[in-house]
């Protein structure tokens, strides 16, 4: 998974007017805390060598602000 297809995938169900049912909020926090660096920052995929940076992390966190799964209880 990629963290900005993701993002974008979330964005226009959010923009049709709400996540479906089938989007499981517990894997969503799974897959969030295994893109999360040490920093705070986020990984584009869940692998030790992708690219961690701004867009990354931007996508990381919008997509814990729309699937409401808080930033803190990520390591």
């Amino acid at each position: 998974p990629h963290v900005c297809s993701t993002f974008a995938a979330v964005c226009s169900m959010a923009i049709l007017g709400r996540l479906p049912s089938w989007l499981h909020l517990g894997r969503m926090r799974e897959l969030l805390g295994s893109l999360r660096c040490g920093d705070g920052s986020f990984r584009t995929c869940p692998y030790p060598d992708s690219e961690a940076d701004a867009r990354a992390t931007y996508c990381g966190v919008a997509l814990a602000r729309l699937c409401g799964c808080p930033l803190e209880q990520q390591p």
